[in-house]
């Protein structure tokens, strides 16, 4: 497993609940929860120096581009986004963070 890519499942795990996720917005306070976005929950997951989250943000946005967005958040903010698509984004992150060629 890569840094990358650990950063990347921890980041998932984040927003794996869809009371957990949300657009428009990094982070916010609904209640007992934080909701986060795409990004945020990468910059939550990431308690790791910069050149990790760079990395991990890397993937995120190489595999946005593979699903046809120019970045994640546009992903992420898309009126048609659903949860199970961000989840996707993530797990298609992974994938490549952690490619033997990566």
């Amino acid at each position: 497993m890569s840094d990358a890519g650990d950063i990347l499942r921890k980041a998932r795990a984040v927003i794996e609940n869809p009371e957990a996720w949300g657009k428009g917005y990094f982070a916010v306070r609904r209640g007992d929860i934080i909701c986060r976005c795409a990004d945020g929950a990468l910059l939550a997951a990431a308690r790791t120096g910069p050149l990790l989250v760079s990395r991990a943000s890397l993937f995120l946005s190489l595999a946005a581009q593979a699903l046809g967005f120019e970045t994640a958040s546009r992903l992420n903010d898309h009126p048609r986004t659903m949860h199970a698509d961000v989840l996707a984004l993530f797990d298609l992150a992974i994938r490549l963070a952690e490619a033997p060629e990566a």
